[in-house]
């Protein structure tokens, strides 16, 4: 049997970075998705993709590169995330919006596209 799979948004740094080194050194297989690139050499078998997880297009291609080079989808780590730290007054609506759409759409378009995968399969977490 091959490996479990996860997926890990903002997998370049911080808590996304580690809990990939955690899962891989538990022998976990990983699709890292961020906004910058991701030196994929220090992990045993990981793919990294980079784009935008709000944008439903680049949601379905890292599906479909997942099942391309994995063959399945054990789990699924929603780590991304950003804040605005300003007063309400003087934030753009634009700039809230885009907290929501990282924050809140981006895990719910993930959830749906790798989920399905999951369910299909009788099994999978989503965090």
């Amino acid at each position: 049997m091959s490996s479990s799979v996860v997926v890990i948004t903002g997998g370049a740094q911080g808590i996304g970075k580690q809990t990939a080194h955690v899962l891989n050194e538990l022998g976990w297989s990983l699709l890292l998705l961020d906004l910058q690139a991701i030196d994929v050499t220090i992990y045993n078998d990981a793919l990294s993709l980079v784009g935008d997880i709000t944008s439903e297009a680049f949601v379905q291609s890292a599906l479909e590169a997942t099942m391309t080079r994995f063959g399945r989808v054990d789990a699924l780590v929603n780590n991304a995330g950003i804040s605005c730290i300003s007063a309400a007054l003087d934030t753009p609506a634009d700039v809230y919006r885009k907290v929501i759409d990282v924050n809140l759409v981006a895990p719910f378009l993930l959830a749906k596209a790798f989920g399905k995968v999951m369910v299909d399969a009788g099994s999978g977490a989503v965090v």
